[in-house]
């Protein structure tokens, strides 16, 4: 008769158990980085767009009085108290990604320019309407009046009622 023989059963992975465990980990950690940082680059889009609506309502209203912009500058706006404090770092005034932001007269002064340097391409790419990415339109004051401005808005798509939802999600009502 014969004997049984006890196994001994060792808890653990094997080598090769452990390196697939290894790398299905490091690839949920990867996904899990990239998520997060376009997140954070969605938020710090989102902040810049929120901050320059402000920035141009403060101008707006700011040289409301004088109807032109020929004066403008930004030691003039940081001085008016015009620019959002989370815009300002020592006498600059700065985007999310500590690049300059420049504000000019434009079109004869009767407008006015804001040039933001050191963004991301992929920031100033587009945007994203209804799941879809869209590029950014260009979007041309006409006239600024009090409470009223007229845009000249050029779409690179033609997405059903693209202008209007994308004024609506700014903010802005469309007539």
């Amino acid at each position: 008769m014969m004997k049984k023989i006890k196994q001994i059963k060792e808890r653990g992975f094997t080598l090769l158990e452990g390196l697939a465990l290894l790398a299905l980990g490091s690839i949920i950690l990867g996904a899990a980085a990239f998520a997060i940082s376009g997140g954070l680059e969605s938020a710090k889009v989102a902040n810049t767009q929120e901050n320059l609506n402000y920035l141009r309502m403060n101008i707006v209203e700011t040289y409301a009085h004088v109807r032109s912009y020929d004066s403008i500058t930004n030691d003039q706006l940081l001085d008016a108290k015009a620019v959002p404090t989370n815009m300002i770092s020592g006498e600059d005034i700065v985007n999310e990604w500590n690049g300059t932001v420049t504000v000019e007269p434009a079109d004869d002064g009767r407008a006015f320019t804001v040039t933001l340097n050191n963004v991301p391409q992929g920031a100033a790419y587009g945007y994203e309407l209804d799941g879809y990415l869209i590029k950014r339109p260009r979007v041309r004051p006409v006239r600024m009046e009090p409470n009223r401005a007229i845009l000249d808005v050029t779409i690179h798509e033609g997405r059903n009622r693209q202008v209007r939802r994308m004024c609506q999600a700014a903010g802005l009502e469309v007539a």
